[in-house]
C-alpha cells in the first residue's frame, strides 16, 4: 500500500567538541572522518537547491517545500550502482546504508526487475554530491538520481546525509522554528543564495516534536554559503559554537525517520531479539 505524507521531516552526540561544549544526541556509529573544516561539506558545492538537493522538473524552487514529501512504499529502497565504480566506493556506501537500517526499519536493497522506482547511484565528476528528496510515486517511473563524486564526498557523514534526504529529510535549518534557535545573518549571504536558507512552511512540515538540533548531520555550518567568510547562521544560545557535522547521523535524526515510517521496532532489534518493552508484534 503506497503510503503518502502530506509533509516533509526537518529536523540531536554525548560527545566533546572542540570548543567544549557538549553534543546534544548521540552519534551512535561514530567514525573518525579524514577532511578537516570545510572540506567536510563538499555538498555546498553542487550549485542545487539548498547545496545539494535535487528538485523535481519544473518546480520553482521557492515552492519547493509545499511539495508533499512521499515515504518509500513499506520503507523499501531500490538501489542501483552506475557501472564503473570502485568496490572501495562501493563499499563505504553500502556500510552507510547498514547504519542506517540498523537504527530504523529501513531497507536499501539492489534493485530488481520488478522495482519501477529506484535510487540511480552515479558518480558524475561534474555534478558533486546531491540527491532527491523522498519518493516519486506513479506516473513517475525510472531512477532517481543520487550523485557522489569522488572522493570528496565519500565521507560516512556525507553519504548518510544524502541519503537521509532520499529517505524524506529537508535540512534542519530550514525547519518552520528555526527563528527561534537560531539566526541567519542575511548581510553575510551571497543574494545568490538566499533562497537556500528557506524556512519551511508549517503547514507543510512537521519536526514530529523532535527539539531542534544544532549537531544534525542534516545542518548547515555556520559558515554556510558565507559571502565574506563571516557566519552566516548563528545559534541564539550560544553565538560561538559549531553548526552541524558530518560524522554521522545523530540519535535525533534517527528518530525522525523512525517516526515518519512509523518504525515499531528496528532492524538491529530484530537481529538480536533486543525488542523495546513496548514492542507489540
Amino acid at each position: 500500500m503506497l503510503r503518502w505524507i502530506a509533509v516533509f521531516s526537518v529536523t540531536t552526540i554525548l560527545f566533546r567538541r572542540g570548543n567544549g561544549g557538549v553534543l546534544q544526541s548521540p552519534i551512535l556509529h561514530y567514525e573518525q572522518p579524514s577532511c578537516v573544516g570545510r572540506d567536510c561539506y563538499p555538498e555546498l558545492k553542487s550549485r542545487l537547491y539548498q547545496g545539494d538537493i535535487l528538485l523535481p522538473e519544473g518546480v520553482d524552487p521557492k515552492n519547493a517545500l509545499k511539495i508533499p514529501a512521499l515515504l518509500w512504499p513499506d520503507g523499501l529502497v531500490p538501489y542501483s550502482f552506475a557501472k564503473g565504480f570502485k568496490k572501495a566506493d562501493k563499499n563505504k556506501i553500502l556500510k552507510a546504508m547498514r547504519v542506517i537500517e540498523m537504527e530504523t526499519c529501513i531497507s536499501f536493497m539492489p534493485k530488481t526487475m520488478l522495482d519501477r522506482t529506484w535510487i540511480s547511484i552515479e558518480q558524475k565528476k561534474e555534478a558533486g554530491c546531491y540527491s532527491v528528496i523522498g519518493y516519486r510515486p506513479l506516473p513517475h517511473e525510472g531512477p532517481l538520481t543520487f550523485n557522489l563524486r569522488t572522493p570528496e564526498c565519500y565521507e560516512s557523514g556525507t553519504i548518510q546525509h544524502e541519503l537521509l534526504h532520499v529517505l524524506g529529510l529537508l535540512h534542519e535549518q530550514a525547519r518552520p522554528d528555526r527563528d527561534e534557535h537560531v539566526d541567519i545573518l542575511w548581510e553575510n549571504i551571497d543574494k545568490a543564495y538566499h533562497s537556500d536558507f528557506a524556512k519551511a512552511d508549517e503547514s507543510f512540515v512537521t519536526t514530529y516534536g523532535v527539539a531542534y538540533d544544532y549537531d544534525s548531520v542534516m545542518h548547515y555550518p555556520k559558515w554556510a554559503f558565507s559571502k565574506n567568510d563571516k557566519d552566516t547562521i548563528r545559534a541564539k544560545n550560544d553565538t560561538e559554537r559549531e553548526l552541524g557535522q558530518r560524522i554521522g547521523a545523530t540519535e535525533g535524526d534517527f528518530e525522525k525517520i523512525r517516526l515518519m515510517y512509523n518504525c515499531k521496532v528496528t532492524n538491529e532489534a530484530l537481529l538480536t531479539g533486543n525488542f523495546p518493552l513496548n514492542f507489540v508484534n
